[in-house]
């Protein structure tokens, strides 16, 4: 399929879907969300679109690219959009779960108030991106590299960061219960004095003091 773009502004609401469906030229369907039939949109390319209450249930978007697209309390879940990146993108409000972003880069994206789960983003690199007053538990950030990324009371429990570059991360605001890292990736993280004491807990460590108290 040749690169296509959706307009500039696209703003897709309520149920409604436009999608790309000619090589040589750019051209619209308009699909129900709640349609019976999964529509295709594999390895698109959305650009400066606005997604508003979509169910992507039965749309397939594997392999699909975004860039500079807001999605406004959406339904995300099960899709892999693995090595082709997100890039200046807004996640308000949505259900994201599932979802998997393998060996891709995550830029300049904020995901704010969503709601995650079971979500996969080994492997990556994630620039100048903000999770902030969401919940993200038992999601894979297995191998991650990230620079300027920003964790804010965020709820992370029981999710994985072994052999990840943490540093200069700040997850003091953060759950972080359960979680399963190394010595690796606490490397210059940023905790609280009481996450410090859980995260020796995890790693075996006791302090003298709790032990003289049981």
């Amino acid at each position: 399929m040749k690169n296509t773009i959706l307009p500039v502004e696209g703003q897709l609401e309520k149920g409604d879907f436009i999608s790309i469906i000619e090589e040589d030229e750019v051209s619209y369907k308009l699909f129900g969300s709640n349609t019976n039939k999964v529509v295709p949109l594999k390895n698109v390319r959305f650009y400066k679109c606005k997604f508003s209450h979509i169910n992507f249930s039965n749309i397939d978007i594997n392999g699909a690219s975004f860039d500079s697209c807001i999605f406004e309390d959406c339904n995300i879940e099960n899709f892999d959009l693995s090595r082709h990146g997100i890039y200046n993108c807004i996640f308000e409000k949505c259900k994201i779960v599932g979802l998997i972003i393998r060996n891709s880069t995550i830029k300049g994206t904020t995901f704010d108030n969503c709601e995650g789960s079971y979500n996969d983003f080994s492997e990556s690199k994630l620039i100048n991106t903000q999770f902030i007053d969401s919940r993200f538990i038992k999601t894979s950030f297995l191998k991650i590299d990230t620079k300027d990324v920003i964790f804010s009371h965020t709820d992370i429990d029981g999710s994985e960061f072994f052999e990840s570059n943490l540093n200069e991360i700040d997850f003091s605001t953060n759950s972080i219960q359960d979680i399963e890292i190394d010595l690796k990736s606490l490397k210059g993280l940023i905790v609280s004095e009481k996450q410090a004491i859980c995260l020796a807990r995890i790693l075996g460590i006791y302090i003298k003091e709790e032990l003289m108290e049981k």
